[in-house]
């Protein structure tokens, strides 16, 4: 998939880190500005792809507006002085010659326009992506479009796009219902009333979570005495270190038992291990 194939405009990609994209953009030194230097400076900038196209850009013109310009009281034509002009139907190009029998004073202009599109793409499930580049020439049509050049084909010859694709940072959710998400948990309790300092293990699930506080609901099970295992809902905390966020959290959860349901209530301290990320 990232390697190049120039008749779809697909660039040879290649997935790098942040600090191997940073060592080739010292040692390339490629249209190094200072005041964009500045500007990364000031607002902290950091790489994400770079990419390197050579193009080649073939066409054939036909006619044109061509013209003379002759003295026309110059009897001897030997030292008249004869002017020659040409230019394209679009303006493009212009070769403009004052006499042609003298050399080395013709001078050809050119301006042309030339159209851009690059789309990234990255594959659903993973983090390999693809560049694709097309270069058209184009002209200002009298209502106010940029319109293609029929003739005018414009073929890739060499290529290169070099990215930084790192995965996405768990604790930032791009959509509230992101906020919403199963893990499992395992938990051993305390409880704190009715019955002080009885130890209970559980299994349960958490389903929601934000910014390392989430919300579980759990089964407490009493194998001292079955009627008493419960159902019980819960808010946990798992705390981070330098960025690492912990597998272990701790909470505090209300429950039921199943035996007496809604009619006997617990409080309790638990300490909950997630089961998968």
């Amino acid at each position: 998939m990232q390697s190049a194939n120039h008749e779809l405009g697909v660039l040879h990609s290649q997935l790098r880190s942040q600090d191997e994209l940073m060592k080739q953009i010292k040692k390339d030194k490629e249209e190094v500005d200072k005041n964009f230097e500045k500007f990364k400076k000031k607002h902290n900038l950091i790489i994400k792809s770079k990419d390197l196209t050579i193009a080649k850009l073939e066409q054939q013109i036909d006619g044109g507006n061509s013209g003379v310009d002759l003295d026309p009281s110059c009897d001897d034509f030997r030292k008249c002085v004869v002017g020659y002009s040409w230019s394209d139907h679009l303006g493009r190009f212009k070769l403009l010659d004052p006499n042609i029998f003298e050399p080395d004073n013709e001078v050809f202009t050119a301006n042309q326009l030339f159209k851009i599109y690059g789309e990234v793409w990255s594959q659903k499930d993973g983090s390999l992506q693809i560049r694709r580049l097309v270069l058209r020439e184009v002209y200002l049509g009298e209502d106010g479009e940029y319109k293609p050049i029929i003739d005018a084909k414009a073929e890739i010859v060499d290529s290169d796009f070099q990215y930084h694709n790192p995965p996405p940072d768990p604790r930032i959710k791009s959509s509230w219902l992101d906020l919403f998400r199963l893990r499992g948990i395992a938990l051993g309790s305390v409880t704190a009333f009715p019955d002080i300092g009885q130890t209970k293990l559980g299994l349960g699930l958490e389903f929601f979570s934000v910014s390392g506080f989430g919300i579980n609901t759990h089964t407490a099970l009493d194998f001292r005495n079955i009627k008493k295992t419960e159902q019980r809902l819960g808010v946990e905390y798992s705390p981070s270190i330098f960025g690492v966020d912990l597998n272990v959290a701790i909470g505090f959860s209300a429950g039921t038992s199943f035996m007496h349901m809604f009619k006997d209530y617990s409080l309790n301290v638990d300490v909950l291990f997630y089961l998968n990320n």
